[in-house]
């Protein structure tokens, strides 16, 4: 049977200096916390992969950034969550990172800017206006923000 891992309290990782080398602290159920020789303490998750025998590290956030021991094992709850039902964690963050920064790049008044200034070099200056004005009245204020 493994060794079991006794879990980390929040006067262990207080104490825990930097020093010459890298070290780690560890928590049950593959999360532990990294300490560098600068002094910065990341907390990191080790799972295995769904596909490979590989067993993947994912950063969950710093210590000294504020994430403390105990949100620290909430994310690791949530990645293995997702590890139950088949979903990788650490590819499933990129994919909403990609959500959140395409809806926010591809909002409807950034593509309605690109699409006027296409369509303004095809119809005069005076209808253009008159499109522009019709867009910023009525359409903009409340879709503009939407993706």
């Amino acid at each position: 049977m493994p060794k079991q891992t006794p879990p980390l309290n929040d006067t262990q990782i207080k104490n825990a200096k930097a020093a010459d080398n890298e070290y780690c602290l560890h928590d049950p159920k593959g999360l532990y916390l990294r300490i560098r020789p600068d002094g910065s303490k990341d907390w990191m998750l080790r799972y295995k992969d769904l596909y490979s025998s590989k067993r993947p590290r994912m950063s969950l956030g710093s210590y000294n950034s504020g994430t403390t021991l105990k949100l620290a094992r909430e994310e690791r709850d949530k990645c293995l969550a997702l590890l139950a039902k088949n979903i990788d964690p650490k590819s499933h963050r990129i994919a909403e990172d990609l959500k959140k920064r395409f809806s926010k790049t591809n909002t409807l008044a950034l593509v309605a800017n690109k699409w006027f200034e296409v369509k303004r070099t095809k119809i005069s200056e005076d209808f253009a206006k008159d499109v522009w004005r019709s867009l910023d009245l009525h359409i903009l204020p409340k879709l503009g923000s939407y993706p």
